[in-house]
């Protein structure tokens, strides 16, 4: 299946060339926004022109690093068809997945689609407060708009659901921090993968008590993570409860990108204190005075099960 996505990618990459193409060496300073501004005429087209040179971190480009720059229809043409071959190879890969053992079978799913306000959100609970409700984001998606809420929280499930998987699209607006919960059993007893640092970040933190009547986070693991304001991010978070341990898995992606094939970040709990099962949700945190809330969607809570023989 590899090679199948290789050679396919490969038929594109001769196509792109065949295209009329400028060749620009990046200077000092430059940006990609800059580069598509003032060759393209249009800064908005640096995603595209980041995916066509198959630049895999946009905010890091180096002196002297070559950028390949074609006509703007024959970029938008060939970035689009280069996505469209991305999905089938990811495609492709789940089903080959599934194949080789894997079948997921879902605990609660939810796209927001039949709700039109909070009152008909009667699976969640909102139990940190917030202004929860829907709102249209090219699709009904579920939001906390309140600027000036602290922490809040939207959630789903049982007590009892253990060892599975939460999955989320999320949008930050502006100057905040958001994630998923798993294993929540109360405000102050939860893990989640969470922004942080106003989405520099990307943590798995597990909520404990400090002391007496005190509660505060113990982040298990971290990573330097750039999110973009006002951008769609795919959150995973992997949870299993083992005999003694409890052992936590995360990735996020952007979304309209193929899945990355690894885990980000990976953490375990040995703690007599660790959680070994609780409900499932959503988090967003205001971290700035110009946050405008945070947008979900697409929420997904399932197991990852072996195939029977």
């Amino acid at each position: 299946m590899k090679f199948l996505g290789v050679v396919l990618m490969v038929t594109l990459c001769c196509n792109i060339v065949i295209a009329e193409e400028n060749l620009y060496t990046v200077q000092k300073g430059d940006t990609l926004e800059k580069i598509a501004k003032e060759n393209l005429q249009d800064a908005s087209l640096w995603p595209q022109l980041a995916k066509y040179n198959s630049i895999s971190n946009p905010d890091v480009i180096k002196a002297e690093q070559k950028i390949v720059i074609p006509e703007k229809t024959q970029l938008l043409i060939k970035v689009q068809q280069k996505e469209k071959l991305e999905a089938r190879v990811d495609t492709l890969e789940k089903k080959l997945s599934q194949l080789r053992g894997i079948r997921r079978e879902t605990l609660f799913e939810d796209n927001f689609e039949s709700k039109t306000s909070v009152e008909d959100q009667k699976e969640w609970n909102f139990p940190s407060g917030g202004r929860w409700g829907i709102s249209t984001s090219g699709s009904r998606v579920l939001e906390q708009s309140n600027r000036n809420a602290p922490n809040s929280a939207a959630l789903v499930g049982e007590k009892d659901w253990a060892s599975y998987v939460v999955q989320a699209e999320l949008r930050i607006d502006h100057s905040g921090d958001a994630g998923v919960f798993a294993y929540w059993n109360s405000t102050l007893e939860n893990y989640r993968l969470r922004t942080s640092d106003v989405h520099k970040k990307l943590q798995i933190a597990k909520r404990v008590l400090i002391e007496q009547g005190r509660y505060g986070n113990i982040y298990l693991n971290e990573i330097d993570l750039h999110l973009k304001d006002n951008r769609w991010y795919i959150f995973q978070f992997e949870v299993t409860t083992h005999d003694a341990y409890t052992y936590l898995k995360a990735k996020v992606w952007p979304k309209g990108e193929s899945e990355p094939g690894t885990w980000l970040l990976e953490a375990s709990d040995h703690t007599p204190e660790r959680y070994e099962s609780g409900k499932a949700g959503v988090w967003t945190i205001k971290g700035g005075t110009s946050y405008k809330g945070t947008k979900f969607d697409n929420f997904k809570v399932f197991k990852n099960l072996p195939v029977k023989p």
